[in-house]
């Protein structure tokens, strides 16, 4: 990997690229836990929990009190729909 890119994996699963301006995604799994999504996200596992409350992330549960589960896709129209225009 060059200077100008830099890496972060998270437990072998989410690899973030950053170079040329870019971020790609590389991914072996289209559902993320609440920890993966935070770190996709960059904010607190909290921030993601309460997102998820509020209705402004879709999440996957297979039962109240199970794991929450959010779908790559939808962590990236989350990400779509809040950006800035300069």
């Amino acid at each position: 990997m060059s200077d100008s890119e830099q890496s972060h994996t998270l437990k072998g699963r989410i690899k973030l690229v950053r170079g040329a301006g870019k971020i790609r995604n590389h991914y072996t799994r289209r559902l993320l836990r609440i920890e993966e999504a935070a770190c996709y996200l960059g904010v607190s596992i909290a921030k993601v929990r309460t997102l998820a409350w509020e209705g402004q992330l879709r999440y996957f549960q297979e039962k109240k009190g199970a794991l929450m589960l959010f779908e790559l896709a939808e962590l990236d129209r989350w990400i779509d729909s809040h950006q800035v225009a300069c």
